[in-house]
């Protein structure tokens, strides 16, 4: 599986660099308890955003972004 992915955002319609979470970078955000705050934390890691600018991200961005997410992370929910 490749390390990095280019992910074309479809509201915003730039493109964004995700590469692969590390275990500290998952790990540091399982020290919150909240399923979305984590996804937020560990995306803008990953594509060298602040969890601010993801904040501000359309929800069809954020979706595309966490379906990455999620591909880099099988059998975990």
């Amino acid at each position: 599986m490749a390390r990095v992915k280019t992910v074309k955002l479809p509201v915003k319609g730039e493109e964004i660099t995700f590469n692969a979470p590390t275990v500290g970078v998952v790990r540091a955000a399982m020290e919150n308890k909240n399923e979305m705050a984590q996804s937020v934390a560990i995306i803008a890691k990953c594509c060298n955003l602040t969890e601010k600018e993801v904040d501000v991200l359309d929800i069809s961005d954020f979706m595309v972004l966490n379906g990455v997410l999620k591909d880099f992370l099988p059998g975990v929910e």
